[in-house]
């Protein structure tokens, strides 16, 4: 039933008819422009968020551009640790030189007693002179002074031999890293030990440095042995300061990290004189950003 009240006339309907039509489309045109405000509103967003997104984009282009800071500074970190180490085995190299040099002394001491003197003035004797004097002597002369030089010779090693020890540190064990990496058929071994036993080897004795840089090339190549990069020769110089190693080998000689580990482990095991000197040589593998600092530098072929 309708709520309108009922027109008298045609003249009233129109009426009637014209003010429903009216007041509709201005329902209409109201429901029209809220719609019109909210897009306008919901666009006016949309710009916001599309900037938002420029600014971002731009940003992210420009980090991309940039070195990761986490690599820069954890190249700077492992290059601190093996400094310190350097600085360590410096340390326990004077230690260990010492120590070689007061069992030298007891040795030379030794070899002039009353016991051992004359055994070592008969040999040098004998072997200075004697092949010449024994050949022009009868066989009998001869087999009897050999058998006396033998007999020499034999007294002489036994004290030798109990002269020729290793001394021993009593002094705590020092933990010393050698790191390396195998990227791209490219592996880099970074030493404790500083450059100059390298770049300076000539002028320089020989020490414990020395003897640990020895064994780490020596694991090296034993790693190496049997593989298709036996014949490969290691690039040898200075590396911020420490004793680095460079070998190419074949892209796809897989494997190699774990072989390397191995061999490095049972060369250092073998090391009595660097156990005894109380240090304790350890290898880590580390991703190849950390052994090139912010210069990419390469070793330096000293």
């Amino acid at each position: 039933m309708s709520t309108h009240e009922q027109p008298g006339s045609i003249a009233d309907a129109l009426r009637a008819v014209e003010e429903q039509r009216v007041a509709a489309q201005e329902r209409h045109s109201a429901r029209l422009a809220e719609v019109d405000e909210e897009i306008e509103r919901l666009q006016e967003s949309i710009q916001n968020l599309q900037a938002q997104i420029q600014t971002l984009q731009e940003s992210r282009a420009q980090i991309e551009q940039e070195q990761d800071p986490e690599f820069e500074g954890g190249a700077e970190l492992i290059f601190q640790v093996l400094r310190e180490h350097s600085g360590r085995l410096a340390e326990r190299a004077a230690m260990w030189a010492e120590a070689v040099a007061a069992v030298e002394a007891q040795k030379n001491k030794a070899l002039q007693s009353p016991e051992i003197a004359p055994l070592v003035a008969e040999y040098q004797q004998f072997r200075d002179g004697g092949d010449a004097a024994l050949a022009q002597l009868p066989p009998s002369y001869r087999k009897a002074i050999e058998e006396v030089h033998n007999k020499v010779r034999d007294q002489l090693r036994a004290h030798l031999e109990e002269l020729d020890v290793t001394p021993e540190l009593d002094a705590e064990s020092i933990p010393l890293d050698v790191v390396f990496s195998s990227d791209e058929g490219l592996v880099m071994i970074i030493t404790p030990v500083s450059a100059d036993v390298y770049s300076q080897w000539a002028g320089r004795p020989a020490g414990l440095d020395t003897r640990i840089a020895a064994k780490i090339v020596e694991g090296l190549y034993t790693a190496l042995r049997g593989t298709a990069a036996e014949a490969a020769e290691a690039v040898y110089g200075g590396h911020e300061g420490l004793l680095a190693m460079e070998l190419e080998i074949p892209l796809d000689m897989s494997g190699f990290p774990e072989r390397l580990q191995a061999a490095m482990e049972q060369t250092f095991e073998s090391a009595v004189d660097i156990a005894a000197a109380r240090v304790e040589l350890r290898l880590a593998k580390v991703p190849v950003d950390l052994l090139l600092p912010a210069d990419d530098e390469e070793v330096d072929d000293a």
